[in-house]
């Protein structure tokens, strides 16, 4: 990892959360780390692979850095990536479930931003399960757009109500560390998580 600031804050955060979360120590320890700015915050794959916004986890109270990487972790642990396809779910969708379903302890909810994802944001009660989540959100109508500003032309909007200029694009990345060892050895450079696992919230 190229970072050291963030290498450091990193391994701090996981030491921590050994203590904090013995349960869940060994898929902690089995976390392997790579930078990128393709992501807002953190997203982590079924082999444990978590690509880190280096950005967004510097700015993160210690506290926070502790619950985000037990929040990751958690994501794989609880096979979410598999149960989605299962049912066939949307991306998207499924990954809020999923994020509400691990936030519903109350330990590691007191360890996570207070802007996390949870269940009351889509009218459910905690200590349900992803699918139910997942069910409960496509039964419930869409969110109404937001405002439009005084004075603006509906034609002035972008797609799907997108402020003009902004299609949704991401920004460039940065590759993982070649010198990063992937997960079960090899030495091969790991390509980023695939986003139907997680992201942090």
């Amino acid at each position: 990892m190229k970072n050291k600031q963030l290498s450091i804050a990193l391994q701090a955060a996981r030491t921590r959360a050994f203590v904090e979360f013995p349960y869940y120590s060994r898929a902690l320890a089995s976390l392997t780390f790579y930078e990128s700015t393709e992501i807002d915050t953190l997203a982590v794959d079924q082999y444990l692979r978590c690509v880190v916004n280096v950005k967004y986890f510097l700015s993160l109270p210690f506290k926070h850095q502790v619950g985000v990487l037990v929040h990751e972790t958690l994501h794989p642990t609880m096979n979410h990536a598999a149960r989605r396809e299962a049912i066939f779910a949307d991306p998207g969708q499924w990954n809020i479930a999923a994020d509400a379903e691990i936030n519903d302890g109350p330990k590691l909810r007191s360890w996570l931003p207070e802007d996390c994802v949870r269940a009351a944001q889509f009218g459910c009660g905690d200590g349900e399960c992803a699918e139910y989540y997942y069910t409960q959100m496509s039964q419930s109508p869409p969110p109404p757009p937001p405002p439009r500003p005084p004075g603006k032309k509906p034609e002035e909007d972008g797609p799907e109500g997108q402020p003009p200029g902004q299609p949704g694009q991401r920004p460039t990345g940065q590759e993982p560390d070649g010198d990063e060892e992937q997960p079960g050895g090899g030495g091969q450079q790991a390509s980023e998580p695939d986003d139907s696992e997680g992201h942090s919230s």
